[in-house]
Formats: C-alpha cells, sequence, structure tokens
C-alpha cells in the first residue's frame, strides 16, 4: 500500500523488475500474479483501501508518512494480518510536515529496538558531502525538510514541524516524573475543559516550594463527549484527598451551570479565565523559562503539544483562532486546560515572577 495511484503502480512496477530477474514470471502491476498462485496486490492509499482483503504472509506500507489515511488503512488491515500470522512491514521517509507527530512517528517510537531499521544521510555512497551541500542550496530547502529527506540520525528525522502553535516544546526538556509530591506542592490548582462536541480535559497542576517548577501531574483525564458532575466532583475529590486543592478554575461557556453547582458540593470551583491569546502566552512563558514539567503519563497533553499547528478555524463560542491535530480528530482540549490552569497558577506567583525568572536563568546557563 502505497502514498497514491502514481506511487502504488511504481511500486508494483519495481516489485514485478526483482521478481523477473530474481526468475520468476510474474504478470500485472497492481495485481502480480505468481505462477505458484501467490498474488501482491498493489493498492494507493484511499479511504477504505484494504477491507475485506485476505492476507497469507502480510503487508507493506510504503512511505507510510505521506498516506492520507495512515491510520485508518492501517486500523483496517491489521485483523487480517493478525489471523494469518503474517507481518506488518512499514518504510517511509520522514514527513517535514509532521515531524514528531502523526502515525508513522507513533510507530516507530512505539516499537521495540529489534522491530526498528534506519538508514540514515550516509547510506548512499554517491551522496557524500558534496551533493548534500548542493542539495542545502536549493531554493526552498529548510533545514526541517533537509533534516526529514536526509537525517543523520531518528531524532533528525522526527524534528518539530513548522508551524507549530508551541514550536518552543520540547519532550526531552518537558517530560518529567515529578520530583515534588502532589502534597508537598506549595500550590495546587486543578483545572477543566468542559466537553461537548469536543472532550471533556482535566488536569492537576502543581507549583513546588521554592516556586522553580510548574509540574503537570497524572492522572490526566480526557474523556470524549460531556462528563457528569459526579465525575468532576470524582477527579477534584481524588486529589484533594492527597493535597488540598486551592482553586478548580473550568472553562464554562455560555453559562456557569457547572461551576454553580460544584460550589454548592462545596468544591472551589470558579470559572477560567476565557482569554485563549493570553493562556497560550503563559504556557509559552513557562516553556521559554524550563520552568513546565509533564508527568510522561500525560501522553494525551504531550501529543497535544505535538500536533497543535496554526490552520484557520474559529471556536465557535470564543472566536478563538484554533488548530486540530492531523485527522482532525482531536482539538486542544487539555492544552485549554493546561492555560486555564497557568493563568490561575501565575496569578498566585505573580510577585514571585522576577524570582523565577532568575532561577530560571541561572539553570539555564549552567545547563
Amino acid at each position: 500500500m502505497s502514498s497514491g495511484k502514481t506511487a502504488s503502480s511504481k511500486q508494483g512496477r519495481r516489485i514485478a523488475i526483482v521478481a523477473q530477474r530474481d526468475g520468476y514470471d510474474v504478470h500485472g502491476v497492481d495485481l502480480i500474479k505468481y505462477p505458484n498462485g501467490s498474488e501482491i496486490s498493489i493498492l494507493p492509499s484511499t479511504e477504505h483501501a484494504g477491507v475485506g482483503e485476505s492476507l497469507k504472509l502480510g503487508v507493506h506500507f510504503d512511505e507510510f508518512g505521506f498516506h492520507r489515511y495512515a491510520q485508518s488503512n492501517l486500523d483496517t488491515i491489521r485483523p487480517a494480518v493478525s489471523n494469518s500470522g503474517g507481518q506488518t512491514i512499514i518504510t517511509s521517509t520522514s514527513n517535514p510536515l509532521m515531524g514528531a507527530s502523526g502515525p508513522f512517528y507513533e510507530m516507530w517510537r512505539d516499537a521495540s529496538d529489534d522491530e526498528r531499521l534506519f538508514y540514515g544521510r550516509w547510506v548512499r555512497p554517491d551522496q557524500g558531502q558534496e551533493f548534500i551541500d548542493a542539495e542545502m542550496r536549493r531554493p526552498g530547502m529548510s533545514t526541517p525538510v533537509m533534516n526529514a529527506y536526509y537525517p543523520v540520525t531518528p531524532e533528525d528525522a522526527f524534528i518539530a514541524h513548522a508551524g507549530l502553535v508551541f514550536p518552543e516544546f520540547s519532550r526531552t526538556i518537558v517530560e518529567s516524573y515529578p520530583k515534588t509530591s502532589w502534597k508537598d506542592c506549595k500550590y495546587r490548582v486543578v483545572g477543566a475543559d468542559p466537553g461537548g462536541g469536543d472532550a471533556t480535559a482535566m488536569l492537576m497542576v502543581g507549583v513546588n516550594q521554592d516556586e522553580t517548577c510548574v509540574q503537570v501531574y497524572a492522572p490526566e483525564y480526557y474523556q470524549h463527549g460531556g462528563s457528569s458532575i459526579d465525575e468532576y466532583k470524582h477527579f477534584f475529590d481524588s486529589a484533594n484527598a492527597v493535597g488540598k486543592v486551592q482553586a478548580f478554575p473550568i472553562g464554562e461557556t455560555g453559562g456557569s451551570t457547572i461551576v454553580t453547582t460544584l460550589r454548592r458540593m462545596g468544591v472551589p470551583a470558579e470559572k477560567a479565565e476565557l482569554k485563549p491569546d493570553d493562556n497560550r502566552e503563559w504556557i509559552r512563558w513557562l516553556l521559554e523559562w524550563g520552568l513546565l514539567k509533564i508527568d510522561p503519563r500525560c501522553e494525551n497533553l504531550l501529543r497535544e503539544f505535538e500536533l497543535w499547528r496554526w490552520r484557520p478555524g474559529t471556536d465557535e463560542w470564543t472566536k478563538e483562532t484554533y488548530m486540530t491535530n492531523v485527522g482532525g480528530k482531536r482539538h486542544h482540549d487539555l492544552l485549554d486546560c493546561l492555560g486555564y490552569s497557568c493563568a490561575r497558577v501565575i496569578r498566585q506567583l505573580r510577585a514571585a515572577r522576577p524570582v523565577l525568572q532568575a532561577t530560571a536563568a541561572e539553570r539555564n546557563k549552567v545547563r
């Protein structure tokens, strides 16, 4: 299965040439038939490609990083491969528009070391330094594109793509298990972004005693659609039982039903500041100063950082310009939730901001 009809037909012709040179009398391009009755189907990555296929040996996805329907094709074909005891092989150049996001990156990241092969910049003897220098001088050749097509390491191949809302984000720097327990935090805030057409998201955000780290704690709450008042209360109570929560900002639009109901139940709920630009800048400020840390178990939040990029669209309630992930099945719910929480936390820390900046600057200088 290749990225499009032209690419898949080219792949079919390559396979036929190799088979013929190996002595097989094969015929066809889109369906290659061998004398022993075996067949190879060559398919472009369309919305329903692979549906109903019966496989004996397995499937090969070619240039998977450029498949428009990569994830749905993979989900469709997996049962047939599994039932036959076959193998799934995925090969691709890294897509410079995707960077560290999308199905190809996720499959690479989650595979074990013995399931991965990487062919870097110097794998071809005809592509020496002179060739690389000439490629770099080509019009329109940016560093992200160069690293994607001619990477030295896998990390180079999956650099963050242009257009990220938070280009300052780096998993290497941000991802960290908490060094301060939730109960030992100086400030503890639980934030929520109510669902509806999107997912409901809730996060626990704490600040350590010397106010030099804003830590996101696991577990994160992420559920498609709306959630009941009992679910908000349960998430809050679980956090509050370990360490008292000072505030529960909720990004409620079109009224205050959730906030009012929770306050009647004794929860310190409050309506979050619905200022998308400001909230993004609070997150950006924390990233720039190296103050934000996220528990690796908050996988949905980390993934939203990697996927959220500028793309025309407007939130029907807040009129905010927003970005969806590749495929459009996810909004930036947890990042909204983080923005509400950070705005609330930084209000607490406003007097200490010069101290935080000085501490972060000193730490970055040492690093």
